[in-house]
C-alpha cells in the first residue's frame, strides 16, 4: 500500500494594490524632492516616510502623519504646480551683511570635495546654505525651510529652479547656478534703476501696477509679480505716451505715470 505524503501549499504573498492617485501623488512628491523609492502606485513604508516629510514642511498640515488625505493632495498638487514658472527677481537693498552673505556663498560653491563633488548639495550646512535658501526663496522656488541645512526639499527646489533656469537639474549649487541664483535678488534702493521687467516680484511693481489700474490699463492681478498681463500694459502705455514699446519700466517712464 503507497502512501501519499501531501505537502502543504504555500499561499502566494498577495499582490500590493496599486493605485492612480498614489502614484500621481509619489510622482509630485519626488518633484519636490521626497524620497519615494519606486513609483509605482504602491503606498509603501518609504512613500509614507516621504508624505511624513513633505506634512512636517508644510504648517498648513499636522506633522507625524504618513496619511496623505484629500486636504493633504490638494496642498501637495499646489506645491508642484508653484514651480511651473520662470525664475523670479525681488528687489531689496544691499546691505554689507548681504555682500558678505554672497561673498561666503560664492566660495562654497567654488569648494571640491574629497568624494569628487563641487559645491553645496546634500548633507551641507551652514551661512551658504541658509542664503541658497533665501535666494531660492526669492526665485519662487521655497525649500520651506531657511534652517543653513541642505534638506531634500532644499535640493528638489534647486532641481526645480535649474530647469527653469535652462540648467543640468543636478540638485546642487555649482559656481553656474549660483551665478543665475544670484541674479533673484535685484540689490537696488531705488523703485526702477534698474528698470522693472519680466519676472520681478516686489513691492516697487505692485506701486507700478495700481499706477496701470488707475491709468485704466488692466495690469492683471495687482499681486507685485511683473508677469506678462503687467508687461501688456506697460506696453499699452507706452504706446499711447509714443514711447518706444520694450515692455519695462525705467525711472522716467515710472515719472510719466
Amino acid at each position: 500500500m503507497t502512501v501519499r505524503i501531501q505537502r502543504p501549499v504555500t499561499p502566494l504573498p498577495p499582490r500590493p494594490v496599486v493605485s492612480a492617485d498614489v502614484r500621481l501623488a509619489e510622482k509630485r512628491l519626488r518633484a519636490l524632492g521626497y524620497d519615494v523609492g519606486k513609483v509605482d502606485g504602491v503606498y509603501s513604508r518609504q512613500t509614507a516616510e516621504a508624505v511624513k516629510a513633505f506634512r512636517a514642511d508644510q504648517r498648513e498640515l499636522q506633522d507625524g502623519v504618513g496619511a496623505l488625505s484629500r486636504e493633504g493632495r490638494e496642498v501637495l498638487r499646489k506645491e508642484v504646480r508653484a514651480l511651473a514658472h520662470a525664475p523670479y527677481r525681488s528687489r531689496m537693498a544691499p546691505t554689507k551683511a548681504q555682500a558678505r552673505l554672497d561673498a561666503g556663498t560664492a566660495n562654497a560653491v567654488a569648494q571640491r570635495h574629497g568624494d569628487g563633488t563641487v559645491g553645496l548639495g546634500p548633507g551641507s550646512r551652514g551661512d551658504a546654505v541658509k542664503n541658497v535658501q533665501r535666494h531660492l526663496s526669492a526665485a519662487g522656488f521655497s525649500p520651506k525651510r531657511w534652517s543653513g541645512s541642505f534638506d531634500e526639499r532644499t535640493e528638489g527646489a534647486v532641481k526645480a529652479f535649474q530647469r527653469r533656469a535652462g540648467l543640468e537639474a543636478s540638485g546642487r549649487v555649482d559656481a553656474q547656478t549660483w551665478k543665475a541664483l544670484k541674479k533673484s535678488f535685484i540689490l537696488s534702493k531705488k523703485p526702477a534703476s534698474p528698470a522693472q521687467a519680466l519676472w520681478e516680484r516686489s513691492g516697487a511693481v505692485k506701486r507700478t501696477e495700481k499706477l496701470l489700474k488707475q491709468l485704466g490699463l488692466n495690469p492683471g492681478r495687482v499681486d507685485g509679480l511683473f508677469d506678462k498681463r503687467t508687461q501688456a500694459a506697460v506696453k499699452r502705455f507706452e504706446q499711447r505716451q509714443h514711447l518706444a514699446v520694450d515692455g519695462v519700466v525705467g525711472a522716467g517712464q515710472l515719472d510719466k505715470m
